[in-house]
């Protein structure tokens, strides 16, 4: 069944496409229907009143009205669009004083570390049919959880995510992860990263967020597993699993409370972290980063929207971030938020 066309071409609202990151099974669902065992949802990075992001509700959940599933899609073809106007927000400029005030409070203990992001935006000729461009992802990505929300007509979010917030079996199972630091493919590249002691620093903040995070919710040791290298199509990261036992009555609600955003989303520590973002940033990071939930029978899955895009009327915002600790230098962070674009190289850029 080809899961995309059914999507391109049935009137309803809202629209979800979601691939599993490690096997070639996929999910779309459309419309809302009746309350049941199947949902999907999210949350806003933080509330936001930027109008690209007005179809997108802070928080929403829905059952669909109509569901699929399918192991194999077949793909649409993708036709690069002609881009007016191309700008970076923060420009490299601001970018570099950014990355320098940020030092500077970690120099002052202020906090550990920031994820600092920037949003590149393209006006394009005209708007762009949103599942042709998933096929297009759905080809390139690795190791990557492929989605799309269109709630309207005018608004898409999609992109091919790397990272899963966390995974929930049977109410009392949970899986979690770790996921930072990040290097082109390459052998050399993967050893420097498993041996570079900024980019273990940065690390660690993101396994003791987690930490920090689930230790009240349950009685089970919080071990990690060792580190490990996580290929993607494009670049490599630091990774880590952790799995723990959690009591039934902890709800989805409050597991997305505590662990979102993780150091690796956001900094650490979080409230001040949060309170130096809110300072700099210069852009509304909406679904940027934020949580993407599936919810089946007793089982969830949630994932972080990164490697995105978003799309509204006749502009694309391409999103890309990275975390600055002590050791961070701006030329080469700006080079990290360009190599996470590769993703959509050739298909926009």
């Amino acid at each position: 069944m080809n899961l995309l066309s059914w999507l391109q071409t049935t009137p309803e609202y809202p629209k979800i496409y979601w691939k599993e990151r490690s096997s070639s099974r996929a999910f779309a669902a459309v419309g809302l229907g009746s309350p049941t065992s199947e949902a999907y949802g999210w949350r806003l990075f933080k509330p936001t009143k930027a109008p690209h992001w007005a179809d997108f509700p802070s928080q929403f959940f829905f059952s669909p009205k109509i569901s699929k599933e399918a192991n194999t899609s077949e793909f649409l073809k993708w036709e690069k669009p002609a881009i007016k106007r191309l700008v970076f927000t923060p420009e490299k400029e601001e970018w570099t004083s950014l990355v320098e005030q940020t030092l500077a409070a970690i120099h002052k203990k202020k906090l550990d570390k920031l994820v600092l992001a920037r949003e590149c935006l393209m006006d394009l000729e005209e708007p762009v049919n949103p599942w042709p461009l998933v096929s297009a992802l759905e080809q390139r990505a690795v190791n990557a959880y492929v989605f799309c929300i269109q709630p309207t007509k005018r608004s898409a979010f999609l992109g091919a995510s790397p990272e899963q917030l966390f995974l929930r079996t049977n109410k009392t199972q949970l899986f979690t992860e770790a996921l930072a630091g990040t290097r082109p493919l390459g052998e050399k590249e993967a050893f420097d990263l498993l041996h570079h002691p900024k980019d273990l620093k940065e690390f660690s903040f993101v396994e003791k967020s987690i930490r920090k995070a689930l230790s009240p919710l349950t009685k089970s040791p919080l071990q990690f597993s060792n580190i490990s290298i996580r290929k993607t199509s494009c670049v490599q990261h630091l990774s880590s699993q952790l799995n723990i036992d959690l009591d039934p009555s902890i709800t989805d609600f409050t597991l997305l409370d505590r662990l979102h955003p993780t150091a690796a989303l956001l900094g650490f520590p979080k409230r001040k972290a949060m309170e130096l973002l809110q300072k700099l940033e210069p852009f509304e990071r909406g679904l940027y980063g934020a949580p993407i939930g599936r919810i089946h029978g007793t089982a969830s899955e949630w994932i972080v929207g990164i490697r995105s895009c978003l799309l509204f009327e006749s502009t694309a915002r391409l999103y890309s971030g990275l975390g600055i600790v002590e050791g961070s230098h701006p030329e080469s962070e700006w080079n990290e938020l360009n190599s996470k674009l590769k993703l959509f190289q050739g298909l926009f850029l």
